[in-house]
């Protein structure tokens, strides 16, 4: 495995963790809006 490879699969990792934290952010305002 070249080190382009290890950042990228790095970098990959990040983005897709990002995206779940953003998905249950969007969800808990979605409950606070219908309280």
């Amino acid at each position: 495995m070249s080190d382009t490879e290890k950042y990228l699969t790095l970098g990959f990792s990040y983005v897709v963790i990002a995206l779940l934290w953003w998905v249950l952010r969007q969800k808990e305002k979605r409950q606070d809006n219908h309280q």
